[in-house]
């Protein structure tokens, strides 16, 4: 299939007003005082203008862009915003017949919205005999606004620097239409066409106006010339196709590209529209060539490439082993969650929104923090999905700001979060699966133990339950914690509901050695378990069991777990720990007498920890 015929037809050009007649007139008085943020101003003073309102037409094409009619002056304003993307000004000249475009002293201005503006020394302001008259390519000021028995105007067309616009948007709050323009770099050519082409709408409007100055231009800094270089092979391999060199000629200069040749090199000088991040670079000028060739008319051919696997790094497999763990055997969802803190949220859980590191230019309040930690991201999904399931688990492995380095810069860690939810769940069964979750993760994937303790009172984080609150450890260091979530959370998020969160610095177990798993062939003949309650001091740690169970561990013994830990108030300073101990035999099955004697043993040897049996 051959390239689809189009019109070829020459771009049509602007109608705009002849402004050399009018160079005999006084001159506007322009001065740039800071000429690295304000490259060229330009303006041009009209007088008894009689009409007020645009015309309908103008007003409907406004409307349907997205703006509202106000007189005919600002709509013209807006009009050629839309039309060609300058931004212009129009001020009343009986207040502003003069302009300066420099900065004054920090203080207030009143914008066009009637809002009283801080201003900061740095923000670009123009000024008509020293008093500030607008915010330089952001908003115009209240005491200069045109309305409507306003008869004579003085119109700016200028072009300021992009990277002063947007800090001096940010700084404000304050984001215009012509603020978004001049944030992304504009032509300065276009300051002069734009007041040509709003004088001839204006005159069509009201055709007794009176132009009473000449072009005012002030052009201190002009944009070098862009050139790009290229040959007919660099297209063809470009591109995959043969497009001849005079449809490459013709293209270009038809979009206003002045092109040369030079042998077998096209030299292509970009138009000042085009050259201020839009066409920089080679790649951009095959963009130009092909899109009016039609991307329709490529021929669909596979790419031939070389296609490699992705190779995970040992970080990313520690990840994806513990994303494995989390979904297949314990059941969990994973969710993707944003660095930063929700902080509507968080209110509505009744947390603070608080963090190491915080946007100096966010959109928003509500997302200015980026977190600490993940469980209050976690919380908050929890929140917004409370009405779809009695019970589930979430994890989510993200990016942390745990603190600020001597450098200045934000300590970034990567944390496993996991919540477990349950309307009418118990407590105690959470953590039992919440400890079960840390335990696979330090056995299977680095075969260490973990070590658990209760948190100090300066530990316990807002989130947590202050008495149920636990911190996890691995040779002394504590790497990630276990708690209930805090019953005022949990009052916003479901009344009947539990939920145990976990959370667990990756970084810190990544370093650690993975032992090799060492597999016990499970013996052929039948075990016997025993579920035995001990009553011992409520601050004796589950540890010390297990500690006394390995110092004289029974060759009988094949296994043992924690069924769970109990006190109430016929309790007071003692609880109840349940232990299931499972024996069995390689050689034989195991007679009661045995099973029973190894049990006894089992109940003596806790009294070294004060530990009783009932019954």
């Amino acid at each position: 299939m051959g390239p689809l015929r189009h019109c070829a037809r020459d771009l049509k050009p602007l109608d705009v007003a002849d402004l050399d007649v009018y160079k005999d007139l006084p001159e506007i008085p322009i001065t740039i005082e800071d000429p690295e943020l304000c490259y060229r101003y330009s303006g041009l003073a009209v007088r008894n203008i009689k009409t007020s309102a645009s015309p309908v037409n103008m007003q409907i094409r406004l409307y349907r862009c997205g703006m509202r009619g106000i007189n005919l002056l600002a709509d013209l304003t807006n009009y050629l915003m839309l039309e060609m993307g300058q931004p212009m000004h129009a001020f009343d000249y009986k207040r502003v017949s003069a302009i300066e475009v420099g900065h004054i002293a920090e203080g207030t201005f009143q914008t066009l919205d009637g809002k009283e503006r801080s201003i900061r020394p740095e923000t670009l302001m123009i000024k008509s005999h020293g008093e500030p008259v607008a915010i330089a390519g952001i908003m115009g000021g209240l005491a200069s606004e045109i309305v409507d028995d306003t008869d004579s105007l003085l119109l700016e067309s200028a072009n300021f620097d992009a990277v002063s616009v947007r800090k001096s948007s940010q700084a404000l709050g304050l984001r215009t239409d012509a603020s978004m323009r001049y944030e992304k770099t504009l032509d300065p050519e276009m300051t002069t066409t734009a007041i040509a082409r709003f004088l001839h709408l204006l005159k069509g409007i009201d055709d007794g106006v009176e132009v009473i100055s000449c072009l005012s231009d002030r052009y201190v800094k002009h944009y070098p010339e862009r050139v790009i270089t290229f040959d007919k092979a660099y297209v063809d391999r470009m591109t995959g196709i043969d497009i001849s060199e005079e449809r490459i000629t013709k293209t270009l200069t038809d979009l206003g590209f002045e092109l040369s040749r030079d042998n077998e090199k096209f030299i292509v000088k970009v138009p000042t529209y085009r050259a201020t991040k839009d066409v920089s670079i080679k790649a951009d000028i095959i963009e130009e060539i092909t899109r009016i060739y039609g991307y329709d008319n490529f021929e669909i051919k596979t790419a031939k490439v070389a296609l490699h696997p992705m190779k995970f790094t040992p970080e990313h497999m520690l990840h994806r082993n513990v994303k494995d763990l989390m979904a297949y055997t314990f059941g969990g969802h994973e969710v993707h969650t944003y660095v930063w803190n929700d902080g509507k949220r968080l209110t509505e859980l009744g947390l603070s929104n608080t963090g190491y590191l915080h946007l100096t230019n966010s959109v928003s309040p509500d997302i200015d923090t980026i977190r600490a930690e993940m469980i209050p991201s976690l919380l908050c999904v929890c929140l917004k999905n409370r009405g779809y399931a009695p019970s589930y688990s979430v994890f989510e492995i993200g990016s942390v700001i745990t603190g600020i380095d001597e450098k200045g810069l934000g300590k970034e860690e990567k944390h496993l979060g996991v919540v477990l939810y349950g309307r009418k769940a118990d407590e105690g069964a959470l953590v039992a699966k919440a400890k079960q979750i840390t335990e696979s993760i330090g056995k299977l994937l680095r075969g260490v133990s973990f070590e658990y303790r209760r948190a100090a009172e300066d530990e316990v984080l807002e989130w947590q339950h202050p008495y149920n609150a636990f911190a996890v450890s691995v040779n002394g260091e504590d790497i990630g914690r276990i708690a209930v979530v805090h019953p005022t959370v949990m009052q916003q998020i479901e009344k009947k509901a539990a939920a145990v969160a976990v959370e667990i610095n990756l970084d810190a177990i990544y370093p650690m050695k993975a032992e090799e798993l060492k597999f016990d062939e499970p013996s052929r003949f039948p075990s016997s378990t025993n579920d035995i309650t001990f009553i011992v001091d409520a601050d004796v740690p589950y540890s010390a069991f297990t500690k006394v169970i390995e110092e004289g561990r029974s060759p009988l013994l094949a296994d043992y777990s924690l069924i769970g830990i109990y006190k109430d108030a016929a309790l007071t300073m003692k609880k109840s720990v349940t232990i299931r101990f499972t024996f069995s035999s390689k050689e034989r099955t195991l007679e009661a007498a045995e099973v029973q004697e190894a049990a006894d043993a089992l109940r003596r040897s806790m009294a070294a920890i004060g530990a009783v049996t009932l019954g």
